[in-house]
């Protein structure tokens, strides 16, 4: 690998329910190449459900992750490229379209244009909802369905000539709040948001590239807090969503099964891939020692397993119609005992149709240790991967006092909008009304 240039790199951070995980890397080609990795867990439940709720215990166990980066890198970092997640998520399909100049080729430029106008048609959209306040509601992030030139579908727009281009596409929106969360979090350490993207997009990029999208695929990251699923078919992404059942409920399982407190359950849930004759020992609340099988403790959770995989599958039937060709199973809880086997039940697929992650595939878009290829690691590499499409709309970003900020995920962009998304806030940009002032005209007050 060349040797790292500071201007190249791409520091993707993944703020997740559970812990904290962090890459630097560079694109070379077709290939992001890893150069340093760290990783470090919460003390205490600061993230739930994907939504940031100790602004402070976060922006510490961030601290941490990014400092050991640093310290491997040799050099500070300023920016940084996020998902977001979180338990309210609203998904908009829209269309634009637009004239390609007289006698021109399609340009990158007027590809972001197309998808820009979408985006801002979804928001208009999302106000038809009488039952949400759309200024409340920010975009996290879009994917393509398909776009056409002069009425037919195309593949790809770029350099081809025709009289119009248009898009059809889905925008995924999250309340303010939970953006305000991660963008106060960022500033606490020092560091700005180059951009954001939503979970499943990032993992669907890290995990099925975009040749296998014409196959109808579903991908489920299962975190700690949330399970986060993207579906594809005919070349594109056809569906974003999530449910509020996932690790952390096969957790409190463990804690009720075992008498023990949710650490220790979460240790516990560790061990339980291994050997089913395995004893795991351990102390439950009442000072106890007790060592049970895997194979014991595995039973006596299976109905928490059956009821996530239930879950999952009945948001992949509902938004997909009928059951995928095949499913990815990605994330921390993707590991669960058990939950291939669920999932397939429910889905009435055969088992080798639902997959732990997929190496191969990650593999030929990233290079890194071989410990980076696990379901865990999806989403922070996919952060990294879609942040170096992201890098090419140049023309939909903007710099404030040297920062970089692309107006894709600003869902205000008047001045005021971009600054606040920049990380100033109100009182830094509106001054302070002085002291007033009181004079005599012609003999009158005023």
């Amino acid at each position: 690998m060349k040797e790292l240039n500071r201007q190249e790199i791409i520091f993707a951070l993944d703020i997740g329910t559970r812990s904290v995980i962090g890459i630097v890397g560079h694109q070379e080609n077709e290939l992001f190449h890893v150069a340093a990795t760290a990783r470090e867990e919460y003390k205490n439940r600061a993230v739930v459900d994907g939504q940031i709720e100790d602004i402070e215990e976060t922006a510490k166990i961030a601290a941490v992750v990014k400092s050991r980066l640093e310290e491997q890198l040799g050099f500070s970092l300023k920016y940084v490229y996020l998902a977001a997640a979180g338990r309210v998520l609203k998904t908009v399909e829209s269309t634009a379209e637009i004239e390609i100049p007289a006698d021109m080729p399609v340009t990158r430029e007027l590809i972001s244009r197309l998808e820009f106008r979408a985006v801002q048609r979804a928001y208009e959209l999302l106000g038809d909802d009488d039952s949400i306040e759309k200024e409340s509601f920010f975009c996290v992030g879009h994917a393509v369905r398909e776009y056409r030139l002069d009425g037919y579908p195309m593949a790809k727009l770029i350099d081809h000539r025709g009289g119009t281009a248009a898009v059809s596409q889905i925008s995924t929106f999250l309340p303010h709040e939970v953006m305000e969360s991660l963008y106060t979090t960022m500033t606490r350490i020092g560091l700005s948001v180059s951009g954001l993207t939503l979970e499943p997009i990032a993992a669907m990029n890290a995990i099925i590239p975009k040749d296998l999208r014409k196959l109808n695929l579903a991908l489920c990251d299962i975190g700690a807090g949330t399970s986060d699923i993207a579906l594809c078919q005919n070349g594109s992404v056809s569906a974003y969503t999530m449910v509020t059942v996932a690790g952390d409920e096969i957790t409190e399982e463990i804690m009720r099964a075992c008498l023990v407190d949710f650490l220790d359950a979460e240790q516990i849930k560790l061990q339980l891939s291994g050997d089913p004759d395995l004893p795991i020992a351990y102390q439950n609340i009442l000072g106890d020692t007790v060592s049970r099988s895997v194979a014991e403790i595995n039973r006596e959770i299976q109905p928490a397993v059956e009821k996530l995989a239930a879950a999952i599958c009945q948001e992949v039937l509902r938004i997909n119609g009928a059951a995928p060709a095949a499913v990815f199973l990605v994330g921390g809880g993707s590991q669960t005992p058990g939950l291939q086997a669920c999932v397939a039940a429910q889905l009435a697929v055969d088992e080798k149709y639902v997959a732990l992650g997929s190496r191969r595939y990650m593999m030929r878009m990233v290079s890194g240790p071989q410990e980076l290829f696990s379901p865990e690691y999806a989403t922070p590499l996919g952060i990294a991967v879609t942040a170096c499409d992201e890098q090419s709309r140049d023309a939909f970003a903007i710099t404030i006092n040297d920062k970089p900020l692309h107006l894709f995920n600003v869902w205000d962009h008047s001045a005021l909008g971009v600054l606040q998304m920049a990380g100033y806030r109100y009182h830094q940009i509106v001054g302070r009304a002085g002291k007033a002032v009181t004079y005599s005209l012609n003999g009158e007050r005023t």
